[in-house]
């Protein structure tokens, strides 16, 4: 178990891996991508953008 700690936190050190994110939405939408999170009907990354 530890070695497969180490290679998930080193690829993680190195950038990898790099998921996309599955939706983002403008800062101003902060309480939709909240309630999208609550909803928990899709699973992924969600972005704020400034």
């Amino acid at each position: 178990m530890q070695k497969a700690f180490g290679a998930l936190f080193g690829g993680v050190a190195r950038g990898q891996p790099q998921v996309p994110p599955d939706h983002a939405l403008p800062l101003a939408q902060a309480a939709k991508a909240h309630r999208r999170l609550d909803s928990r009907q899709r699973t992924g990354n969600r972005v704020l953008l400034p």
